[in-house]
Order: structure tokens, then sequence, then C-alpha cells
């Protein structure tokens, strides 16, 4: 397959990566096109089930609206969670598919790390997702964007055990951000919730985080879904006819 002109020029003279983006681990599904470390093209689609038969068609449209081929591309990366157990599966799946098909790079990206990576505050940030079943998935990140801890289960009765020592300030995005922050607001002095950005993580997010990580040589960690808990599975069809 040939490259497309689009890519040929955009890439002319750039070392930068042609990314293939997938995000699938929440209600929204989104693919993206990040060219020569710029968003060129994504489309999102809220759906809390079907990503599987969405996703294909979706690929095609954004490298449509981004003029590129499958052959342009450099890197494929993939949402590995935390977040909805077949969402991730979908990504991922997705995602080694297309690197087996195109000899593109597999990238897999934390989701909430991409979030705070996007954020790019001067403050600590605390980012959360929906587990789907009442708490929430959370990570702390220091200004520069490292991660303070592992990601946890919590919700606000039990944030405040896992709160980083020396924080005066802190940002909060994600889901149940305002009940995490009322439960932290004895603990930290100053705490901001961000109105003005999309508080889940988006594909744009993972691609623009795969390239810091490329760049900085940090890609090699493979596409291993971040489960934190096992798969809720409902009862079996045969069982409730």
């Amino acid at each position: 397959m040939s490259q497309s002109p689009d890519a040929k020029k955009m890439s002319a003279g750039n070392t930068a990566p042609v990314i293939l983006a997938l995000e699938a681990s929440g209600d929204e599904l989104s693919v993206a096109v990040y060219l020569a470390g710029q968003l060129h093209a994504q489309i999102c689609h809220a759906a809390r089930h079907g990503h599987a038969a969405l996703i294909t068609p979706m690929i095609s449209d954004v490298m449509t609206q981004a003029a590129i081929n499958f052959a342009d591309v450099t890197h494929v990366a993939a949402g590995v969670g935390p977040g909805s157990f077949t969402g991730i599966r979908v990504a991922l799946a997705t995602a080694k598919g297309l690197c087996l098909a195109t000899g593109a790079k597999g990238v897999g990206v934390n989701g909430l790390a991409a979030l705070a990576h996007r954020l790019n505050l001067d403050i600590p940030v605390l980012v959360s997702a929906d587990t789907r079943r009442g708490p929430c998935y959370a990570q702390f990140f220091d200004r520069n964007g490292a991660s303070l801890g592992d990601v946890i289960e919590t919700g606000a009765d039990s944030i405040g055990a896992h709160v980083p020592s020396d924080i005066g300030a802190l940002a909060i995005v994600g889901w149940q951000a305002e009940s995490l922050a009322a439960a932290l607001a004895a603990q930290v002095d100053t705490i901001s919730i961000p109105r003005d950005v999309v508080s889940h993580v988006q594909a744009a997010d993972i691609a623009a985080f795969a390239e810091s990580l490329i760049a900085s040589g940090e890609d090699d960690a493979g596409m291993t879904p971040l489960y934190l808990a096992p798969a809720f599975l409902g009862p079996s069809k045969k069982a409730s006819q």
C-alpha cells in the first residue's frame, strides 16, 4: 500500500509518528488520528454497549477524514483501562489486529494518565473513572503528570486514606469528582474541579499521551489490559428463559 499524499506532505522532513488511537473503556467509543504531532480527526459516539459493532466503521471514517491510509500508520494506540471489561477488550483486540495487519507498533495507554496529561495543570491531579459498580477507579498524579501511586478502586468514603502526603492543592476530574472533592475538603487546602474540559478520556488523549511515550522511548510496555476487577457476567440466556 502506498502512502497517502496528505500523509507524505505532513510527514516530509518530520519524524513524528502517525498514530491511530482507540478508546472504548467507558460510555463513549472514540477513534482518532494524530498526524505529525497534531490531532487531525476524531470521531466519538456515546454508547454504553455495542462498541464491537461500531469500532471498525468508525476507524474507516476517521481515516477518511484525516486523509490517510493504513500504510501511513506507524503506531496504533489503545486505551488499556481502567474501565469497562468488555470495552477494553474491544479496543485492544482491534488494535492488535491492526498491528498484525499493517506492521504498525502497538502502544497501550492508561486512560487516567492520558487524561492527566491532557489537563497539563501546575498542581497535582486526581483522575477518576466509572467502575459501573458504584465506586470509582482513581489515580493521583503530580504536577508533571507522573503517577503518585497505582490505580485504586475507591469512593468518597475511602479516598482520604489514599491521598499522598504534602499535597496542598489538588485538581479533581472525572467520575464522581464533586463527591471526591467534598470528601477531601478537610485534608487538602485548595481543591478545584476543571469545568471547561471533557471529564472523561477520549481517543485524542490516548494519541497525545502515546506520542509523549514514543518520544521518551517509554512505549514498549505493550497492550496489557488494566483490569482491576473480574468481568461482571449476568444470567445466561438459557437460565433466563
